[in-house]
Formats: structure tokens, sequence, C-alpha cells
């Protein structure tokens, strides 16, 4: 079964790149905060029933080891403090992340081959990634965390070298999976930024005056107004090298700074841009000075 679901975590990843920037658009903020409140809620609960099953458990059994038992529920009620944080303010979700932590460090002592210990870990992680607190630049984080990681594969030497090697085989495993999930979150992080650059840009750079189409130049601050001339001849029907030679340059520099220009224009090519722009008066205006 812990298989199967693994197995799974890659094609759930899958649905969401495809999906995830239509789920963004109608995830509200006050969605949000209601289903982090009924997963921290849930997370209580479960805390709950867990503390009631080891106090049942020693009961049945008449285990003399009460040493463990308050080990096993002081664990429970110290994770449950986060979860009733985050329940009263949402915003600290990344809380989450802590919790996630402490029972990976937890299980993974107790019972180094037992993959929930390990899926902590990733939870922990996924979370502090997609809350966007652990970065390239966070670099005491990923040192901090790498130690973690490293610490709960050492606990399995206690266990002999059988165990060892097999904790090691499985974590490996799980890595994989970790850096897929952080992938796939990181790439539609990406895509819906792009997303927005797109959009924010097709919103301004075009404006009417007199029925005519204007696009300013001046508002991109990588264009100049020599490129005003470069674009116009380029409404006309002009080619890169006739553009090369009107003002004493070479074709391939021409290209070149076409790509450039269509990349700030979001455009893809030559083609893109007479269809998006040929009857768009082309000046270079200084907005400040406009103002």
């Amino acid at each position: 079964m812990v298989s199967q679901i693994h197995f799974l975590i890659p094609a759930i990843m899958l649905i969401w790149e495809e999906y995830g920037n239509y789920m963004y658009s109608i995830f509200s903020k006050k969605i949000y905060t209601v289903f982090i409140r009924v997963i921290a809620g849930l997370a209580i609960l479960i805390l709950i029933f867990s503390i009631l099953n080891n106090l049942f458990i020693y009961k049945s059994v008449n285990e003399n080891n009460l040493l463990h038992l308050v080990f096993l529920i002081t664990g429970d009620v110290i994770a449950i403090i986060p979860c009733i944080l985050i329940v009263l303010k949402p915003k600290y979700d990344y809380l989450i992340s802590i919790v996630a932590f402490f029972y990976s460090i937890f299980i993974s002592f107790l019972q180094p081959n037992n993959a929930m210990g390990i899926d902590m870990f990733i939870l922990g992680v996924t979370v502090l990634v997609a809350t966007k607190r652990l970065s390239r630049k966070h670099h005491y984080k990923i040192v901090i965390l790498c130690i973690v990681f490293l610490a709960e594969t050492l606990f399995a030497i206690r266990f002999g070298a059988v165990i060892f090697i097999s904790s090691i085989q499985l974590r490996l495993g799980h890595i994989f999976i970790l850096f897929l999930i952080i992938y796939f979150i990181v790439l539609f992080e990406k895509n819906k930024n792009d997303s927005e650059i797109v959009l924010k840009k097709e919103e301004i750079i075009i404006k009417e005056e007199n029925d005519q189409k204007i696009l300013n130049l001046a508002q991109f601050s990588e264009l100049h107004q020599s490129d005003v001339s470069l674009l116009e001849y380029l409404q006309q029907g002009k080619n890169y090298g006739e553009i090369a030679e009107k003002i004493n340059s070479s074709e391939g520099y021409m290209k070149n700074q076409f790509t450039k220009i269509y990349k700030i224009l979001s455009v893809e090519n030559k083609k893109d841009f007479l269809r998006k722009y040929n009857s768009v008066k082309i000046i270079y205006e200084d907005i400040k000075t406009s103002k």
C-alpha cells in the first residue's frame, strides 16, 4: 500500500502542473484560510486520538514502561500546540513544517524503516518551499535540513547493518520523490509569474489616441529611441538584411537585436510581431516628461 501511494505522488504533481494555474485563480484567500484551518483541525483530532490510543494500549497490555508512554504522549502534546496556532491564525501555516520535522525525527529514532518518518520529512520540506521559506538564499536552512536528514539516517545504525542499508535505500527513494515535488512547485511558480508578467505588459503597453493605437517603447527600460526606427522598418515590410543596410550594420546583428526586442514585447518572432503590432504607431516618449 505504501509503495502504491508513493507511485501516485509524481502523477498527482503532474496533474497539478497541468491544472495548477486554474486552481490558483479560483483558490481565493478566504477559501485557503478555511482549508488550512480544516487541515490543522484534523491534525489536532488525529493527535488527540493518538494520545487516547497510547493510553488505551498501555492500560490493556499492562506495560511497565511508563517512561516510554510519557515520551509518546509528550510528543503528541507538543505537536498539538502549533496546530492550535494555525487554527487561530492561518498565517502561521508554515508551522506545519515544524510538526512534520518533529515527527520525522521522532519516528526515525524509534523505527528507522518506517516510511512515515521519511514522509514527514518530505512534507516539512514541501511546506517550506511552498510557503517560500526555503530557497537558494536560505543556505543555513538547507544545511540544517541536510544535517537532520543525515542524523535520521544514522539512527538506523543501532539496529544493525541490514536495517541500516535498508533504511538508506528507502531514504534515497524518498529523496527522489522530494526533488520531483520541489521541481513541480518551482515550475508552477515560474509559469505563474511568467503569465503575470506577460499579462501586465499587454495591459499597459498599448494606448489609444484619436482611434490610433500607440506603442510607447519608453515604458521598457531595455528599449531605446533607436529601436523605434527598427520596428518601423519592420512594419514597412523590410527584411533583416534591408534593415541592416539602412543602419550600416550586419544582418546577424539585426537578427540578435530583434530577438531581444521580441522577447521584451512578448512576441515570438517577426510574424507574431506584425500580427500584433502592424497597425500600431510606435513612439519613444519619456513617460516622466509626458506626465
